[in-house]
């Protein structure tokens, strides 16, 4: 453990996080989860559903959608940054809160993927498929579906597709440009084993931290967001040039021994703290703008934010 030079401020910087968290639970208590009519959503279903190949399952997969980020997404963001606010102590391991913060900043980068109100209803519908696709495949990777001789995987997957097929969407496989459409099933199961798993639909794939962070980031002006998750990346990766970032060393030259010394900056533990929580909020104003919820209130809250951390590090 270290001491930071001026007690106190870590738990200062810990209060400022759990008020956006105590803000947040206020706001979304506040109203009707459901989109206002006229939102974005709102007249996205509505269109959707004038369309003559239109059909229930749509209607499920573009709620699937939403759920991804409103109901899944921004939830897990909430209590990683509560966990943040636990490691804000005096007395602060050197490198778990800076991993605890860059989940945080992901998280809320694949809601705002999802819920993003610049995309049509056919996009979000396929990266609502690309998550299940990632579920699904992480899954077979750690044994849900049983052994590799198991069909269970297969029949999973041969599923997915079928339904995937049904929300009108086009397969892209590895090495192949095409899109391909997804055939009805016949009255007997193809071979299960031989269903190729596609990377993704209608364009959209599973996008990596570095694809999606700097969008989201630039989307809610936030300039330095994208840089400050790299240097947390590095140190989650255990990359050494983040790692020895927060050392230092001290040769004694007497005993020719090299002592180490950890160094937590208090503009480390305060922007740390900043961009995770901006990136949270972002996520809740991407989910307030795409159901019609009025905006001001987290907008009001991300400033009070900022100026809370400027006058914590003045």
């Amino acid at each position: 453990m270290n001491q930071l030079n001026e007690p106190g401020l870590a738990r200062r910087v810990g209060y400022v996080v759990q008020a956006v968290l105590n803000f947040t639970r206020e706001y979304s208590n506040a109203d009707s989860p459901e989109p206002r009519r006229d939102s974005p959503a709102w007249l996205e279903v509505e269109a959707a559903e004038s369309t003559p190949e239109w059909s229930g399952a749509q209607s499920i997969d573009l709620h699937g959608a939403y759920s991804d980020g409103s109901a899944i997404c921004i939830p897990a963001a909430a209590e990683c940054l509560q966990g943040l606010v636990q490691l804000y102590q005096d007395q602060m391991a050197l490198y778990a809160f800076q991993s605890v913060a860059r989940s945080v900043i992901e998280i809320s980068a694949r809601a705002w993927w999802v819920l993003d109100c610049e995309i049509d209803s056919q996009t979000r519908t396929a990266r609502h498929f690309v998550n299940m696709l990632e579920s699904i495949k992480r899954q077979n990777d750690l044994g849900y579906f049983g052994d590799v001789s198991s069909d269970a995987f297969g029949l999973r997957l041969h599923a997915f597709m079928q339904r995937a097929g049904k929300a009108g969407l086009r397969a892209k496989y590895a090495k192949d440009k095409t899109l391909h459409p997804i055939p009805e099933a016949g009255h007997f199961l193809p071979d299960l084993a031989a269903i190729k798993v596609p990377t993704g639909f209608d364009g959209e794939y599973f996008k990596t931290g570095g694809e999606i962070i700097g969008p989201f980031m630039k989307t809610y002006g936030s300039s330095e967001g994208q840089q400050w998750w790299r240097s947390l990346s590095g140190v989650a990766h255990g990359t050494s040039y983040a790692l020895l970032d927060h050392l230092s060393f001290e040769l004694d030259h007497e005993t020719n021994q090299v002592f180490t010394e950890k160094q937590l900056r208090a503009t480390t533990v305060v922007h740390t703290a900043y961009v995770a929580a901006d990136a949270y909020l972002s996520a809740v104003t991407s989910n307030a703008r795409l159901f019609g919820f009025n905006e001001q209130p987290i907008a009001d809250a991300r400033r009070e934010l900022l100026g809370s951390m400027q006058t914590i590090l003045s």
